[in-house]
C-alpha cells in the first residue's frame, strides 16, 4: 500500500518530470508484488518510468519491475525466481499428545487451510490449483511486460534464479549499467542540455532517514572531543550489533545451491 500510494502522488505530481524505481527485494507477498506491479504500471502511462534493480530483485521484485520498461541490472543482480510456492505446518497431531484439542469453525463452506491441520487430498489439491492460477498470472504478467510469449517466460521460470547477465540473455533485463544508467536515461528523457541538467532536483522518495553516519564524519571527530563521542555510541553500537545478530555470527544458515549462474 505503501508504494501503491507513492505512485498515486508522484503520478498526480506536476513537479515530477520522471521516475526511477529501484528494486531491491527478494520478493514475498504474491498479491503485494501484484498491486506494486499495477501501481508502477499506471505510474509509467503517466510519467516516464525506469527500472533499476540492486543486489536481488527476484520473485516478487521481478514481478513488480515488470511493467514494460527498460530495467537496468547488474551483471551480479540475482533476479528471476518467477514462481510461487505455499506450505503449512499441521500441529494438530503435536498438540493432542499435548492434550490439547483444536475445534475449527468456518463460514461459506470454504475452510481455512493456512491454521495448522493436516491437509487431505483433497485440500492439497485445491491448494495446487491456488498455486498453478498465482503463477499462471505472474507469468503473463511477466510477459506481457517484457514482450515475451507466455511460453518463453514459462521456460526461464519455475522458480530459476538467473543472474543480470543470464537474464539479459533471457529477455527478462535489458542493460548491466546498474543504477547510474537508469539515473542517465531518466536525465536524458527529461534533460536534452547541460543547461538542462542542471536544473534537473533529484528527490529521493520516501525522504531517506538521518543517521549517526550521515550526521558525523571521521574527518569532524578530533581529540577529546572524538573519544567523548566515541565513548558513548560505542556502547550502543554493541547493543545494537548484538540484537541484529552482529558480530560475524550466522543467527541462521539456508541450504540452497544457484544454477543456471
Amino acid at each position: 500500500r505503501t508504494v501503491s500510494d507513492l505512485c498515486r502522488s508522484l503520478a498526480d505530481d506536476r513537479r515530477v518530470a520522471a521516475v526511477v524505481v529501484r528494486v531491491d527485494s527478494p520478493g514475498g507477498s504474491a498479491g503485494a508484488a501484484d498491486t506494486m506491479h499495477r501501481s508502477i504500471s499506471r505510474l509509467a502511462a503517466r510519467k516516464p518510468v525506469f527500472l533499476s534493480l540492486g543486489d536481488v530483485a527476484a520473485s516478487g521484485g521481478m514481478y513488480a519491475a515488470a511493467v514494460g520498461r527498460p530495467i537496468h541490472a547488474t551483471p551480479s543482480t540475482l533476479t528471476g525466481s518467477i514462481g510461487v510456492y505455499a506450505g503449512s505446518f499441521g500441529v494438530d497431531a503435536g498438540l493432542a499428545r499435548l492434550g490439547v484439542g483444536v475445534e475449527r469453525v468456518s463460514r461459506g463452506g470454504v475452510p481455512n487451510l493456512f491454521d495448522g491441520r493436516t491437509w487431505t487430498q483433497d485440500e492439497r489439491a485445491a491448494v495446487r490449483r491456488h498455486i498453478d492460477g498465482v503463477y499462471r498470472l505472474f507469468v503473463e504478467s511477466v510477459a506481457a511486460g517484457r514482450g515475451m510469449t507466455v511460453e518463453a517466460v514459462d521456460q526461464v521460470a519455475q522458480g530459476r534464479i538467473w543472474s543480470g547477465m543470464r537474464a539479459r540473455d533471457h529477455g527478462l533485463v535489458d542493460s548491466l549499467d546498474g543504477f547510474l544508467g537508469a539515473y542517465e536515461a531518466a536525465l536524458a528523457e527529461v534533460a536534452g542540455s547541460a543547461w538542462e541538467r542542471d536544473r534537473v532536483i533529484v528527490r529521493h522518495e520516501p525522504a531517506p532517514r538521518p543517521s549517526i553516519s550521515g550526521l558525523v564524519s571521521p574527518g569532524d571527530l578530533i581529540g577529546a572531543e572524538a573519544d567523548a563521542l566515541l565513548g558513548v555510541l560505542g556502547p550502543v553500537a554493541s547493543e545494537l550489533s548484538a540484537a541484529f545478530g552482529g558480530g560475524g555470527e550466522a543467527m541462521a544458515r539456508v541450504e540452497f545451491s544457484l544454477h543456471g549462474l
